[in-house]
């Protein structure tokens, strides 16, 4: 009997992962998601997006999720809350489905970042896309 792929697998073990705002600043944390994945020995492929660099870690950078060349399993995002809407509607545009938010400043924010966070929410459900990201601030 075939078993199914759970759709977690994609989370939890993806063939691809792009990181949107990796940094070559050791001190960010951006930077540390994406050393983790190589320090760690990730097999899959890893695509670094910034449109500032040309490469991190050893890793060819691109300027957009639109620019890299094979299909996306999961995409961690990892830039201001304000830009994170910008980067959903890209994940539709390319066909990635799975996303990891890791960024502040939506309902914890006040009214705007509700108002952004309702944003986000409405383009996840648009694009059909399932992720991780904080809807529910942790206190």
């Amino acid at each position: 009997m075939v078993q199914a792929n759970h759709f977690l697998e994609q989370f939890f073990n993806p063939a691809s992962v792009a990181i949107v705002g990796a940094t070559n600043n050791p001190l960010k944390m951006n930077f540390r998601v994406l050393q983790n994945l190589v320090s760690l020995g990730y097999e899959g492929k890893i695509y670094p997006v910034n449109p500032r660099a040309e490469e991190i870690l050893g890793i060819k950078t691109f300027a957009r999720l639109q620019d890299i060349p094979d299909s996306i399993e999961l995409v961690v995002i990892a830039i201001s809350a304000k830009k994170v809407p910008d980067v959903v509607r890209d994940c539709g545009e390319t066909g990635a489905k799975n996303i990891v938010i890791i960024s502040g400043g939506f309902s914890e924010g006040g009214e705007s970042g509700r108002n952004l966070q309702e944003e986000m929410k409405g383009l996840i459900r648009e694009k059909r896309i399932r992720t991780f990201e904080p809807l529910v601030p942790i206190h």
